[in-house]
């Protein structure tokens, strides 16, 4: 408890914020006897903790996706439910349900992931889609989709193959 207050009160004097302050005891260690400086650790280390980043720097691409979309209509009540204020759903009351198998993605390696996106409206018109939720089978792109990019992913084993001529 001692060394987390330590931490935290360094981290203030140094204008690092509470959010980076959660660093492993290994990481507190290195960093309060000089291994880390305070822009290392904002500039170059892409996660926590910094000995074993969660998901590794950019820039990333996702190379020769196989996507499967299904779209099914639902009840405006359904949507209403699901889609948050101040956003519009779609009239058609449409959603949508995809499945991405992503064989070739820098630092992630081979994973899948399925999602539910939902097509709508800002209330001046602007046209956008909503992720509701998405399955990934693989932690980093997880960590990564949640922490940069604010996509709401969550673990499970969404799986799409084909067998002959079946998916």
């Amino acid at each position: 408890m001692m060394l987390a207050r330590t931490l935290a009160r360094k981290a203030m004097e140094l204008g690092m914020g509470s959010r980076r302050t959660l660093l492993t005891a290994v990481d507190t260690r290195q960093w309060t006897s000089g291994g880390l400086t305070r822009s290392q650790i904002l500039d170059e280390v892409p996660s926590t903790p910094s000995l074993s980043p969660s998901y590794p720097h950019g820039p990333y691409r996702f190379n020769n996706r196989e996507y499967l979309i299904v779209s099914y209509e639902t009840t405006p009540e359904a949507l209403r439910r699901v889609v948050p204020q101040p956003l519009i759903p779609n009239p058609e009351n449409v959603v949508l349900y995809e499945w991405i198998k992503m064989p070739d993605s820098s630092g992630f390696g081979d994973y899948q992931e399925s999602g539910t996106v939902i097509p709508c409206k800002l209330p001046d018109g602007r046209e956008l889609n909503y992720v509701a939720q998405m399955f990934l089978d693989c932690e980093p792109p997880i960590a990564c989709g949640r922490e940069i990019w604010g996509f709401p992913k969550k673990f499970a084993l969404p799986k799409l193959s084909v067998n002959r001529d079946t998916i």
